[in-house]
């Protein structure tokens, strides 16, 4: 073989990183909950700017996006888009990960602030 044969992405495990991921996204729905009842825009930009890279670095993109979104929403200030983004990532993240509903589906509820 070749090194123009040679294709990393032979070599890694997705399904492995893909665990690793969720598994560190999970308990951050509730500091991100808390940060969505603070008020904390910052923070949540914060977050989504690390999930926009890491989303995209464990191939699963529509993390990447909406982790963009709530970098942007964040950035902007804007706390019903950062709920609304929050809502999204705990959304995609049930889709892979159904079984942790009971856990993870109480977040993110109307805080008062604004509905999204």
């Amino acid at each position: 073989m070749s090194a123009d044969d040679y294709n990393i992405d032979d070599e890694i495990d997705w399904a492995e990183l893909q665990d690793f991921f969720f598994e560190d996204l999970k308990p951050r729905f509730q500091e991100m909950d808390a940060l969505c009842a603070a008020g904390d825009a910052h923070r949540l930009s914060r977050i989504g700017h690390s999930l926009k890279g890491s989303g995209g670095g464990v191939k699963l993109d529509r993390f990447t996006d909406l982790g963009k979104l709530l970098e942007d929403a964040g950035k902007a200030s804007d706390l019903p888009q950062c709920l609304v983004a929050c809502r999204l990532i705990r959304d995609e993240y049930l889709k892979y990960r159904p079984d942790d509903a009971s856990e993870v589906s109480g977040y993110f509820r109307d805080t008062g602030r604004a509905a999204a």
